[in-house]
């Protein structure tokens, strides 16, 4: 796909819903700005183990096609930035890259919990994300959790950096054309 449709898409902030597991029961707690720019907030709730999740993020970075980065203001992170890149690869082909800088609270604690829970979570809720496009794009219906489209993922590394995290994920994404 054109890198202006693929980033026109993620900046969708409704568009979060369609992409995020069912199992985390992701729900806007007030509508979400139709328009994106530096400054705009995002405000949702998520379920975590049956548990609600209060989340507000905010737009920190904004250039289309090519980027955009929200920061969580408020949620369970000490600190989280999501930045976002689209790159065009020629064909109709767009490369995006999401990058995820996170610190867990409770010290000593909260890295043994983001080593066990979190950081497996947030690739699980990643490779949901890649496989969820193409349908989201095409209106077709979710995948199924536990399905493996392989062949898109170009690097996932998740790694500890003194009490933070990152994890990057990228994939590729084209329309593939079709023989009748």
């Amino acid at each position: 796909m054109p890198q202006h449709d693929v980033f026109t898409f993620f900046s969708d902030a409704r568009n979060l819903r369609v992409i995020t597991p069912a199992s985390l029961d992701f729900k806007f707690e007030e509508a979400p700005p139709e328009d994106l720019e530096v400054g705009s907030e995002i405000r949702y709730r998520i379920r975590v183990a049956g548990l609600p999740v209060r989340w507000k993020t905010r737009i920190r970075e904004w250039d289309p096609p090519h980027r955009f980065a929200d920061l969580q203001a408020g949620g369970p992170y000490a600190y989280w930035l999501h930045t976002h890149t689209f790159s065009d690869i020629g064909e109709d082909r767009t490369l995006m890259r999401d990058r995820v800088i996170y610190r867990v609270p409770l010290g000593p604690i909260g890295e043994v919990v983001r080593r066990l829970f979190v950081a497996p979570q947030l690739k699980r809720i990643f490779d949901y994300r890649e496989r969820a496009f193409g349908p989201a794009v095409r209106g077709e219906p979710p995948p199924v959790v536990n399905a493996v489209v392989p062949g898109r993922r170009e690097v996932v590394a998740i790694a500890g950096l003194g009490g933070a995290a990152v994890l990057t994920a990228a994939a590729a994404w084209w329309r593939r054309s079709r023989s009748t």
